[in-house]
C-alpha cells in the first residue's frame, strides 16, 4: 500500500473509500437493529385522534393584518423617524 502525502507534512494512512455515488451504501450493508416495540392501545388512539383532527388555517385576515402592521408598517414608520433625527 501507497502512503499519501498530506499538507500538514505527515503521512496519512489509507482509509476505507467512501462512495460518492451512493454515501448511504455502508449503512444499508450493516445490519439493522431490531423494531421498536409496538406502542400501548391508549397512545394509539391519542396519536390517531391528533392526526384525523383537521387542521386549522394558518393565516386568517386578522392575522395577515397583525404580521403587515408589525412586520412592514411600524418598522417603515420607526425608519423614517429615526432618518430625520
Amino acid at each position: 500500500m501507497r502512503r499519501r502525502h498530506t499538507i500538514s507534512g505527515g503521512f496519512h494512512t489509507p482509509t476505507r473509500r467512501h462512495s460518492l455515488a451512493n454515501p448511504l451504501a455502508e449503512l444499508e450493508r450493516e445490519p439493522f437493529q431490531e423494531q421498536a416495540p409496538a406502542l400501548s392501545p391508549e397512545l394509539e388512539a391519542r396519536i390517531a385522534a391528533l392526526e384525523s383532527a383537521e387542521v386549522p388555517k394558518d393565516f386568517d385576515a386578522s392575522g395577515w393584518f397583525w404580521m403587515i402592521l408589525f412586520g412592514i408598517v411600524i418598522p417603515v414608520i420607526l425608519l423614517a423617524v429615526g432618518w430625520r433625527t
